[in-house]
């Protein structure tokens, strides 16, 4: 585009979008009148699956022989060959997206928005494969959209949205920080291979051990294995959603019938059988720490010393205690009814069984709104259906935590609207959304995930607290110091705060929080959807303190470097936000959005497709 650029360009589409947004706000007021608006589905309580039979030693055998000898055959595709297998992945995607999203609801229920909730965790596996695809086009390279140095004199790779993308999210911005002293160099092994210098010659097989609370999980691992890794994939799948398995084929079908992807089931034993199998080179896992130590040590509880007992080399996420921080400044009432949605859905979505669910919110005890933001928080939670906890231990977890909060220390609140109909045989009973509020530092639990639908607020002290720069600086240690793991963690903070403050403290703020991930002025499951950016914990982790994991998967540029990933949304929201759990559009919105993304390369097509979107989200 000559004189006009790259970064202008990018621009240019966030302008469309931010322009539209009026537009879009008037037509949604309009819809309130009308009987064009989306309206709540009835609540579904979830079905019990029935449990798939494990498969044999002997045909995990077969399959893992099948990998060794299709591992060769992989690392010598080229670049635009990968290529062309992300677009035919993303072309069975499209046809099955909604088989993968039906099946997940039926297993996890349905609470108001038919399949919408889990039709939206599955966006992800779009942007990861069109960013791929992209990016092999390119040798292996998605150029950033801009690079700057933070603060601390650290290289940050701006990444989202690109081009079209913007339209969609307009003045969002994504940005991967380098580690210090690194630069934004990308794609280390495509370069390696373009050399003719690649480290392993004759590939090798992985083993991803799949997480059983987001099949999108699953899919995302297994693309980073093989373009990231260079290594063929054998999945064995939890048993909590194998469910979803042989959809999952459906998906990757290219990838699985050339051989370069395999299923198994199983519980432990199979766990077992293959996390030592002779022919795995490479374990990640998306799960505990307590899964991890049994790998790498022998057992749960094994002392981190010595050799490891599985000498293969295993990355990890393994969650952490999600803090949401929120800042004191000059929140409207309308500010303090969104934000409090935004951190009901950081609790509720998928029962609170996500490694980035809210665990702990930090507050101030001094900010005069405080009252306000718990009260308008109470009321957001209080309107949405209480679930049934799905997972295997969090009917246990959660009457832990009741029994340890119902007197005090604070006050517990059970909120969420009851569940009044039937109860299929074998189904748990929906249970309500815990709140132990007003914890002093030291009252908090905050060493292990809870993993359910319950969450503690802590109130941090002092009346200098009001000073949003002291109270920057006093949630940064609490959370950096208190709150395990270090994997994601979120920020709200007012624009004029941040105007006050200056952009450099606010950057030094989140230099300072020890998180592979933040997310400001959104929830935290923005930093995961967006595969743009790096997920994992905190780099410095190792086998003898794994914490919240070790490596990093997404990060669709491939940055050599990357020491964390952070998503800023805007303040203001024109129309209701997808993560909202009250906005019933989206199992409408989504087949529109999906064929956007996938589409963002054929202008034509991608304006087509963003015309029905916008459509969709007014009559949200």
């Amino acid at each position: 585009f000559g004189h006009f650029g790259w970064v202008q360009l990018v621009r240019m589409w966030s302008l469309v979008g931010g322009a539209l947004g009026p537009g879009l706000a008037l037509g949604s007021k309009i819809t309130q009148l009308t009987r064009l608006k989306y309206g709540a589905q009835p609540v579904v309580l979830p079905k019990p699956a029935v449990p798939f039979k494990p498969t044999p030693h002997s045909e995990i055998d077969q399959k893992l022989q099948k990998l060794d000898q299709t591992k060769l055959a992989w690392m010598q595709t080229s670049t635009k060959e990968r290529a062309a297998i992300m677009r035919q992945c993303m072309d069975s995607f499209l046809k099955h997206w909604q088989e993968l999203a039906q099946v997940g609801t039926v297993n996890k229920g349905s609470w108001g928005g038919g399949f919408g909730e889990e039709a939206s965790t599955i966006m992800p596996i779009a942007f990861a494969l069109q960013e791929f695809a992209s990016a092999l086009d390119n040798g292996g390279v998605l150029p950033p959209i801009s690079t700057t140095t933070a603060p601390t004199g650290q290289v940050v790779a701006e990444v989202f949205p690109r081009g079209m993308l913007g339209a969609l999210f307009p003045g969002y911005r994504g940005e991967v920080w380098m580690e210090a002293g690194k630069p934004a160099s990308q794609a280390a092994l495509y370069r390696a291979k373009a050399a003719g210098k690649q480290a392993n010659k004759g590939g090798a097989v992985s083993l991803v051990l799949g997480a059983g609370n987001q099949i999108n999980v699953v899919v995302l691992d297994v693309l980073h294995k093989l373009i990231v890794d260079d290594e063929v994939v054998l999945v064995k799948m939890s048993p909590v959603n194998e469910y979803a398995g042989p959809v999952l084929e459906k998906v990757l079908a290219p990838l699985v019938e050339r051989g370069w992807v395999e299923l198994v089931y199983g519980g432990k034993e199979v766990g077992e059988y293959v996390t030592r199998h002779p022919l795995i080179t490479s374990i990640h896992l998306t799960g505990s720490a307590t899964t991890f130590n049994h790998i790498v040590w022998g057992a749960a509880t094994a002392p981190a010393t010595g050799e490891p007992t599985n000498p293969k080399h295993v990355t990890a996420e393994l969650g952490n205690i999600t803090p949401i921080i929120i800042v004191p400044g000059p929140w409207s009432a309308q500010d303090l009814q969104d934000k409090a949605k935004d951190v009901a859905a950081a609790l509720a979505m998928n029962a609170g069984h996500n490694c980035l669910a809210l665990e702990v919110l930090v507050t101030a005890t001094e900010w005069p709104q405080r009252r306000a933001f718990m009260d308008a928080l109470i009321g957001a939670l209080d309107a949405l259906p209480q679930r049934t906890p799905y997972y295997p231990g969090a009917c246990n977890a959660h009457a832990a935590f009741r029994k340890k909060f119902e007197r005090g220390p604070g006050q517990l609140r059970e909120l969420g609207r009851p569940y009044s109909g039937p109860v299929p045989p074998g189904a748990a009973t929906p249970l309500p959304w815990l709140l132990a509020e007003g914890l002093a530092p030291e009252e908090a639990a905050t060493q292990s995930e809870n993993w359910c639908g319950v969450m503690q607020e802590v109130a941090l002290p002092g009346a200098e607290l009001s000073d949003p720069a002291a109270f920057l600086r006093a949630a940064a240690a609490y959370a950096n110091d208190k709150c395990w793991g270090s994997l994601t963690a979120a920020v709200y903070i007012h624009p004029q705060t941040q105007k006050r403050l200056g952009s450099q403290a606010v950057d030094t703020f989140l230099s300072d929080l020890r998180y592979g991930s933040i997310s400001v002025n959104c929830p935290p499951a923005l930093a995961f959807c967006i595969t743009a950016l790096p997920w994992g914990g905190a780099p410095g982790n190792t086998p003898r303190n794994v914490e919240s994991g070790i490596g990093f998967v997404h990060n669709t540029g491939m940055y050599d470097h990357a020491q964390k990933g952070i998503i800023r949304a805007p303040w203001l929201q024109p129309t209701k936000p997808l993560w909202h759990l009250d906005n019933y559009s989206v199992a409408y919105l989504m087949p529109a959005v999906l064929h956007f993304v996938a589409n963002l390369n054929n202008v034509l097509m991608a304006l087509f497709w963003m015309t029905l979107a916008a459509i969709a989200v007014v009559r949200a």
